[in-house]
């Protein structure tokens, strides 16, 4: 209902359904029946024919083939996904609340000086202030340690120099080391291995280095390609 009422909003037509095949030639893309929990149709298989067709189904994490980050490391593409790092770092922050030893730290390692590390790296910071108003009053910001590690010359490359310096000041400001210069070549259960072999240990590890489209278009109904767009 929200879709629609946008759309009508917004002067565009709104179909619910799943794409499952594509016939270029007549230029038309098939949409699968929709059905209810007991099985009765709500909508039949549809057909929409278009003028200039635009994909835009999302994008997954791109781990550049790296060994151990899908075994090792957090991604965020998706609601399961992010629930897996909050509960993580739930489980961190209660631990070090329930640790007399006030020099244990939560060691967490962001890959990717991107937006998304970025934000995190500040919000994190944050957070460690907040937990004490629910509770746990032996966390502190000094007992949170952020790597971010970008392998490019600086953070927030997409933006102007200006903004990214400014960015990085109030990180540093925060406590978040910004390393950048700094290749991942490994992910190990114990942190990242950085090309140099230095290794960069972590109790928490979190993947944000890039991502990946993927499309999977049916032609002819027996020909399936996969398309890999890359986004560094």
């Amino acid at each position: 209902m929200v879709y629609s009422a946008h759309a009508a909003q917004h002067h565009y037509h709104f179909q619910l359904g799943e794409f499952d095949n594509i016939d270029q030639k007549t230029k038309t893309i098939t949409l699968a029946a929709l059905y209810d929990e007991s099985g009765h149709t709500i909508l039949p298989e549809r057909h929409v024919h278009y003028d200039h067709l635009v994909i835009a189904i999302g994008s997954i994490s791109n781990d550049f083939n790296t060994p151990g980050v899908k075994e090792n490391c957090y991604f965020l593409d998706s609601t399961q996904q992010a629930q897996r790092f909050q509960h993580s770092l739930l489980d961190g922050f209660t631990r070090l609340h329930q640790d007399d030893n006030q020099q244990q730290a939560l060691n967490i390692a962001i890959v990717g000086g991107g937006a998304t590390g970025v934000e995190l790296s500040a919000e994190l910071y944050h957070v460690s202030n907040l937990l004490k108003l629910y509770g746990l009053t032996n966390m502190s910001p000094k007992r949170l340690h952020i790597h971010l590690i970008e392998a490019g010359p600086r953070i927030l490359p997409a933006l102007p120099e200006r903004i990214a310096s400014s960015a990085k000041r109030e990180l540093l400001k925060l406590g978040v080391h910004v390393r950048e210069h700094t290749q991942v070549k490994e992910a190990t259960k114990y942190g990242f291995i950085t090309k140099d072999d230095e290794q960069i240990e972590a109790d928490i590890m979190v993947w944000a280095a890039g991502v990946k489209a993927l499309i999977l278009l049916k032609i002819w109904g027996f020909l399936s390609l996969l398309l890999i767009i890359k986004f560094g």
